[in-house]
């Protein structure tokens, strides 16, 4: 065993050790932290996306509500103009008087684009029809069928059984007069609808179709019943469908206005009785959001249906979760609570850490007590026993022998006797001192009690090692000690008895035993001698040497 060197008054005192178990308090605190801390920002998170949805539902409802009330002001409007039609009849008043109720509605409902009037001619009733209004109103009325599309031009109505031309529009502009006459069954966005209403008798919306600016537009149909006076005229006195009230809405304008859309929002509004292929109504882009907002924060959809006889829609709302959403204030105070805790965390483990250090630095220094002299920091008797178990059983496994060595110290107590207990004291610590230097670390220097040392010698060969170390201690205790305060050096001597294992003894208590009685045996032949045990004897030439000083 290394025995440290001593200084006087000072233990040999084992370095504190590093636990591992501190290492992963560390690790389980911080993933403590790193748990607790992703909770707490994951609850603000939480919180920010039930606010964020709670808002996005209330907008899609209003926006839903908009649209819906919209819809259903469409069906009034257009029943209340086509019921007014079926009542004032027909002729230049009647005409006047459409034309100005329907100012009005427009005025009251500024979403609609246009309110048209479409009679249904028979081929054999269509030049008198003809003639009536250009005689009329509209001189140069003349019944026709729509070009291709993009051209204004329009071409005269082909041969067939039925005409349907326009022959009234709210509002009037010099760029919409060229819709009148314009044979609505010639055009394929909304003949389809046309014929659905008459077959029904029921109002009916069609497709959304492009206008000439551009702008997507689609046109509810609703039959006009011919009034008393028509009735009367026909022979079998029943109602029959004269003409169709006709009401034309851009897309566009059944939105809320562009300052209450959300510019974050996708709106897409379809009618759902058609096929997913077909072109929505409208379909107003969202802003885009950035990749990180896709990653890290959920899309919103809302979806509605509006059950309107006439125009029936789905409704589609979709909102990408931006990071702005999430609430500032608590996001703050959710991190400041997160550094707080970890500076909180750091202290508490390194207080931890600190006593952990504290108790195991005095758990070690109770034990090394226990096990070592508390003067000279030697091992004790205790510690030397248990190297010399050690020690004999490796010898025996390797063929090798052990050196104990006993030390009894010559002249010491005159000396105590003479300078007091403190300058004893300090003899003692530094004989532990120089007997250190004379051994090796494999070797063990001990204090077996009072002015009593035993060294053992590990791993030798011969009892002549032995007989070295011996005349190495006797050369190094012969040297003068200081021990200061205008005292002369002190001078003393030791006698040595010499074991050797097996030659001695096998067992720890015999060794010991063995060397004490050489001990005697040197200390007979005067200060400053050693002795072989036994056997040993025979094995060392030279029994016995003297190196006695004279004492102070």
């Amino acid at each position: 065993m290394k025995i440290r060197e001593l200084t006087p008054g000072h233990h040999a005192q084992p370095p504190p050790s590093r636990h591992r178990g501190s290492g992963r308090a560390y690790a389980l605190g911080f993933a403590f932290w790193l748990g607790a801390t992703l909770a707490a920002f994951a609850f603000v998170l939480h919180g920010s996306i039930r606010l964020s949805e709670r808002e996005f539902d209330e907008y899609a409802a209003g926006v839903h509500i908009h649209l819906r009330d919209k819809l259903h002001a469409n069906e009034a409007v257009l029943y209340g103009f086509a019921s007014f039609l079926g009542a004032i009849g027909e002729g230049d008043g009647a005409r006047a008087s459409a034309r100005t109720y329907g100012h009005s509605v427009l005025h009251s409902y500024p979403h609609i684009h246009m309110l048209l009037v479409v009679r249904k001619v028979a081929r054999r009733d269509l030049a008198g029809y003809t003639a009536g209004l250009r005689s009329g109103a509209l001189p140069d009325f003349e019944v026709r069928e729509s070009a291709a599309r993009g051209e204004r031009a329009r071409q005269a109505a082909g041969d067939k059984a039925d005409y349907y031309p326009i022959v009234l529009m709210v509002p009037e502009t010099p760029a919409s007069a060229e819709l009148y006459g314009l044979d609505i069954d010639s055009l394929d966005e909304l003949k389809d609808a046309l014929q659905r209403s008459e077959r029904e008798g029921t109002p009916v919306s069609s497709a959304p179709f492009p206008l000439l600016d551009g702008d997507l537009a689609y046109v509810v149909f609703r039959p006009v019943i011919g009034n008393f006076r028509t009735i009367a005229r026909r022979p079998e006195g029943m109602a029959s469908t004269v003409s169709y009230a006709l009401l034309v809405v851009r897309t566009a304008d059944l939105l809320p206005p562009p300052g209450a859309l959300a510019a974050e929002v996708r709106h897409r509004a379809e009618r759902h009785a058609e096929a997913a292929t077909a072109a929505p109504l409208f379909d107003l882009p969202a802003r885009p959001a950035s990749a990180l907002e896709r990653l890290l924060l959920p899309e919103l959809h809302s979806e509605w249906r509006i059950d309107s006889f006439s125009q029936p829609l789905r409704l589609s709302l979709q909102r990408q979760m931006r990071l702005h959403e999430i609430q500032p204030s608590t996001l703050a105070l959710a991190g400041m609570a997160s550094l707080l805790s970890l500076a909180m965390l750091i202290v508490f483990l390194r207080s931890r850490e600190r006593q952990r250090v504290a108790a195991e630095a005095k758990r070690r220094t109770i034990e090394h007590l226990a096990l070592h002299d508390a003067l000279t920091g030697l091992p004790n008797r205790f510690l030397l026993l248990g190297h010399l178990e050690r020690a004999s059983s490796l010898a025996q496994r390797h063929d090798m022998k052990v050196g104990v060595l006993f030390l009894d110290l010559d002249g010491f107590k005159p000396v105590n006797d003479r300078l007091g207990h403190p300058v004893g004291d300090l003899v003692l610590q530094e004989v532990a001192r120089r007997l250190q230097h004379c051994v090796r670390d494999c070797d063990t220097a001990s204090r077996f009690g009072g002015d009593e040392f035993v060294v053992l010698l590990s791993e030798i060969w011969k009892a002549e090692d032995a007989r070295k170390v011996a005349e190495k201690i006797l050369q190094a205790l012969a040297e003068p000690i200081a021990i200061g305060d205008g005292h002369a050096p002190v001078r003393i001597s030791t006698s040595i008895g010499i074991a050797i294992f097996p030659d001695c003894g096998t067992d720890a208590t015999a060794l010991i035993d063995a060397a004490d009685q050489a001990m005697y045996c040197a200390k007979a032949a005067g200060p400053g001698h050693f002795a072989f045990a036994g056997s040993a004897a025979d094995a060392a030439p030279a029994a016995a040497r003297s190196t006695a000083p004279s004492t102070a």
